[in-house]
């Protein structure tokens, strides 16, 4: 449920960017976009741990959003880390 909802929260950010575009822009609200995306991923994350650690009776089927909105999170702050090493 939760990465359903931030999903439609960034689509409608996306989309809100998009009216507001200027002419020339090549890829508007690229930037709301990418931070939406790192707030679904954590708050996937988040609730994937709480259901591991809870020991759910089928907590298997919080290991796929929890092991990939991992990957997200791992994947952004590399670049991040990165990107300020240069």
């Amino acid at each position: 449920m939760v990465p359903a909802l931030g999903g439609l929260i960034t689509f409608m950010v996306y989309q809100r960017a998009v009216e507001q575009r200027g002419n020339g822009d090549w890829l508007p609200g690229i930037g709301q976009f990418i931070i939406g995306a790192l707030i679904t991923a954590a708050a996937t994350f988040g609730c994937g741990l709480a259901a591991l650690l809870r020991r759910e009776q089928n907590r298997w089927l919080a290991l796929l959003p929890f092991l990939t909105a991992l990957g997200v999170l791992l994947y952004a702050g590399w670049n991040v880390l990165r990107n300020s090493m240069r």
